[in-house]
């Protein structure tokens, strides 16, 4: 089969067209033709499930494209899954997504309902059209393309393709930030690691590049120049019950990556941005905070996250001895009262664990760690230096210092016995959610 083949890769975002990615890689079964970013015209109107699956298809028809591949989920955790690795779907505790599905109404953060709701509406809203054919098991991959007028719909996470092709994984807008340049550094690693054709000067966004490793197990799924993974179970609707309708349940991601002889191959990998030191959290699957750098009100959420951090350096640095409680700091940047209201259950202790990672995501998110400085000692401090106990004194547990980059001793030089406070509400609503200048 030597005739071209078209899949369109999508960076799925739910709250306006602009903040959607799009792109379509050409190949044959041995050679890559050809990389299109930003090839799908958004409309001047009301954004919607039904509108985004609308506009996909006219594309599909128009490109003659094969396959779409989202990065957003496309069904719930099936009902009564019973205990089982992960909060969310199997798929999602494979690809170590951040955000994730519960059952039916339910998201891990719940803060990303609006996004995760949205990405399976357009799903749902595209298969009722009845030209598209989920990529729903192992036995999909390498069937080729579909008859004239159809063509397959497959879910992917995007972070999980940079891991699988031994790549540095794009950070998340938030890190990034305008530093295009930064950008281009990525896009050139996946380009020689893909053997794409060039794309040098890179002048896409971050979206665009998203959306064209959103595409890439698109085209290993149809037998092009790369491989396609699968990981989770197929999935299958459930039908109604009580006040829940019939819905769609679990899924697979699929994955771009290549044979081990081409992945061994020498690439120019980007200087990584700081990260946070700590090793807590590692079971990422069971985190119901961590805010997915898919979700397009997730950027904006880190922001609060950050100036939460950066203020409170900056009290620190002012002989402030000032931090957050564990379950305060996810309420904070979350813009919540409870924090039942982003995990959908009250506090474990099992929580502390994901809180300390949750700050780990912030540090990064700022771009690693701070300087705090107080009568002639420094230490070089995380989001995790602020996070205290409740209890009189709000001290920290002495564990936490095994992997801190500074010691207990130093800690307490920097934020004395006797002075430690935790931020009132008002003041943490007051940093995460500043008013506007011109606000009354």
């Amino acid at each position: 089969m030597n005739d071209e083949i078209r899949v369109l890769g999508i960076d799925l975002a739910s709250k306006s067209w602009k903040d959607n990615g799009s792109a379509i890689l050409s190949f044959t079964t041995d050679e890559w033709q050809s990389v299109e970013c930003s090839c799908v015209k958004w409309p001047d109107r009301q954004l919607s499930a039904a509108a985004m699956a609308e506009v996909i298809e006219h594309v599909v028809r128009e490109r003659a494209v094969a396959a779409v591949s989202f990065d957003g989920p496309q069904g719930w955790r099936e009902p009564n899954a019973g205990k089982r690795a992960g909060v969310g779907r199997v798929c999602e505790y494979e690809a170590r997504c951040q955000g994730k599905t519960g059952e039916y109404g339910k998201t891990y953060p719940q803060t990303q309902h609006g996004w995760i709701k949205f990405c399976i509406d357009v799903f749902a809203k595209l298969v009722e059209r009845g030209n598209a054919c989920v990529a729903n098991s192992a036995e999909d991959y390498g069937r080729g393309p579909l008859e004239p007028g159809r063509y397959w719909l497959l879910e992917c996470f995007p972070t999980s393709t940079w891991r699988s092709s031994r790549l540095a994984v794009l950070p998340g807008k938030s890190r990034v930030g305008s530093n295009q340049n930064l950008v281009a550094g990525y896009a050139r690693s996946l380009q020689q690691r893909y053997g794409l054709p060039q794309f040098d000067p890179w002048q896409g966004t971050h979206d665009d590049l998203q959306a064209i490793v959103a595409a890439l197990p698109a085209a290993g799924f149809l037998g092009g120049p790369c491989l396609a993974i699968p990981k989770g179970k197929p999935g299958w609707s459930v039908d109604a019950h009580d006040t829940t309708p019939s819905h769609w349940v679990e899924g697979i991601i699929w994955d771009g990556t290549l044979s081990d002889d081409n992945l061994a191959r020498h690439v120019d990998l980007p200087a990584e941005l700081p990260q946070g030191r700590s090793k807590n959290g590692l079971n990422e699957g069971n985190n119901p905070l961590l805010i997915d750098d898919r979700d397009d009100a997730g950027d904006s959420l880190l922001d609060r996250g950050v100036r939460l951090f950066r203020q409170l350096a900056q009290l620190a640095n002012s002989g402030q001895a000032v931090g957050v409680g564990y379950a305060q700091l996810a309420c904070c940047v979350h813009g919540v009262e409870r924090f039942q209201d982003v995990t959908n259950r009250g506090y474990l202790r099992s929580d502390t664990t994901h809180v300390l990672r949750f700050a780990q995501q912030i540090t990064e998110a700022s771009g690693g760690p701070l300087t705090l400085s107080h009568d002639g000692v420094s230490i070089a401090a995380g989001m995790d230096a602020f996070v205290w106990q409740k209890k009189s004194g709000h001290d920290r547990p002495s564990q936490a210092f095994e992997d801190a980059g500074y010691s207990e001793q130093d800690w307490r030089a920097v934020f004395p016995d006797g002075s430690r406070r935790l931020l009132s509400n008002d003041e943490c609503c007051a940093i995460v959610t500043p008013q506007k200048a011109n606000d009354k």
